[in-house]
């Protein structure tokens, strides 16, 4: 399983960045929810993406 650390650094962001975003924080670029979802996905984490939409 992935830790925030993981997947910041596979998404070239901030840990504090993947937090933000998957609180749903709307001050990201539309490509960073989509590439840290798809991270989160491939790496098999059960963390809910679907708070992003």
């Amino acid at each position: 399983m992935a830790t925030l650390k993981d997947v910041a650094k596979a998404a070239g962001v901030s840990p504090s960045t993947v937090s933000y975003t998957l609180r749903g924080g709307a001050y990201v670029s539309q490509e960073t929810p989509e590439q840290i979802c798809a991270i989160i996905e491939r790496n098999k984490n059960t963390a809910p993406v679907d708070i992003l939409h």
